[in-house]
């Protein structure tokens, strides 16, 4: 893959990267399965390319965008969990009545 190659995927795993968080942020679900496995393949194409500094830079701050919305992910299960636990933790007392 020449550099132009992986730039114009890196420009397509930026966009992907967005609209995930922007997703996220919103609390829209609708789609983010999708996104996140086109977020995937952009990365196996990247696999093996050649990445001049400029790109390398890029995939830097990308890396760092990809981190926050793994951190809204993580949230989004931190509180999906709490629901649950209440959930049940009060099916069981309710059962006790």
């Amino acid at each position: 893959m020449s550099t132009i190659e992986a730039s114009d995927v890196i420009d397509r795993l930026e966009t992907l990267v967005a609209s995930a968080i922007a997703k996220l942020e919103r609390a829209e679900v609708n789609g983010l399965i999708e996104i996140l496995a086109a977020q995937c393949e952009c990365a196996k194409e990247l696999q093996g390319a050649e990445i001049d500094e400029a790109n390398r830079e890029r995939l830097t701050g990308l890396a760092k965008r990809v981190q926050l919305q793994q951190r809204l992910i993580e949230q989004g299960l931190s509180i999906a969990s709490t629901v649950l636990r209440d959930i049940y933790r009060g099916r069981a007392f309710s059962e006790f009545a």
